[in-house]
């Protein structure tokens, strides 16, 4: 068991800052009862968590825990990831989604999430890669995620979403967004490569959109929506959309929601090690990417698993 825990957190994100901090002190208080030196470190500014996560280790700190949502579980890892140390990551769900919280079977209440992860091992695993064209300066940038990545639709969807309207309705602005773009975006084709992670081999195929998930189960409507896909995996559970035609969409979320499984025309599921996303012709320069909720920018894209990259706290499944 780790002995010195810090908890970063975004003292600035949400609408009711204050009492997000007394959920933040709740979760450090849980530690402290356990036994476990804490300390709690508030970001500096916007993407600072990863360097702060880095900063925490080296002051030997044998624990870090990310408060928030998906996003800020991203902006730590990125510390994690690059360092290579043998710390690991828990977190404390006060995010909009809390994806992969949901998929570890975390409870929402911050103090019952500490108390869940005290059970919990250390466990190496892969985090997914992706490496993308930044919108405004159009350099390749390199960013890390636990949960997915995603090319096309549903990254104009994160594209669309203001901090504003997510603050305001949480959960409930992905769905409407979710729901204008798949009745109203207009599917551009791009070029996609990928491994094989099961045969090795390299294929090509042209695409509309792209995800590539690390995550069995998502909260609500989505469901498992990558069957196969799994943290303890070395690589990627890649779906790729085929079809423009938004009935064999439909038909896919369909099959979901009753917990089938089995293949849907114009959709095609894989394991891969890597895949790469091209644009075919200037109008697929609008084509964007976003990884765990968080935008990130357009193509090219490759997206990757790194085997053993971080340390999360899991449920010990031997």
């Amino acid at each position: 068991m780790f002995k010195r825990a810090a908890l970063i957190y975004n003292p600035a994100s949400g609408s009711r800052h204050a009492e997000r901090v007394k959920m933040v002190e709740a979760a450090g208080a849980e530690l402290r009862a356990a036994g476990v030196e804490t300390t709690l470190i508030a970001t500096r500014a916007a993407g600072s968590g990863g360097e702060q996560a880095r900063e925490a280790i080296a002051a030997g700190h044998d624990a870090i825990f990310a408060c928030g949502g998906d996003g800020t579980v991203q902006d730590v890892l990125q510390g994690m990831a690059e360092c290579h140390a043998d710390v690991p990551l828990g977190l404390v769900p006060l995010g909009t989604g809390n994806v992969l919280a949901f998929d570890l079977g975390l409870p929402n209440d911050p103090a019952a999430a500490v108390r869940a992860q005290l059970q919990f091992a250390p466990r190496k695993i892969a985090a997914g890669k992706v490496e993308y064209c930044d919108k405004t300066s159009g350099e390749m940038r390199t960013r890390y995620f636990t949960v997915m990545c995603g090319v096309g639709a549903d990254a104009e969807m994160i594209y669309r979403v203001s901090a504003a309207s997510k603050s305001r309705w949480g959960i409930l602005a992905y769905h409407l967004e979710t729901f204008r773009t798949a009745l109203l975006h207009p599917y551009q084709k791009m070029k996609v490569e990928y491994v094989d992670s099961e045969s090795g081999e390299r294929k090509k195929l042209e695409a509309f959109a792209v995800a590539a998930v690390r995550v069995t189960t998502f909260p609500g409507l989505m469901g498992k929506f990558a069957a196969g896909a799994e943290l303890k995996r070395d690589d990627l559970r890649v779906i790729f959309t085929l079809t423009k035609n938004r009935i064999w969409h439909v038909a896919y979320f369909l099959k979901i929601l009753a917990g089938q499984s089995g293949p849907v025309p114009g959709m095609e599921l894989v394991h891969a090690s890597e895949t790469s996303c091209a644009p075919i012709g200037e109008r697929a320069r609008r084509v964007y990417a976003e990884a765990d909720g968080e935008f990130l920018g357009g193509l090219p894209v490759k997206i990757s698993a790194l085997p053993g990259a971080f340390t999360l706290l899991m449920r010990d499944s031997k």
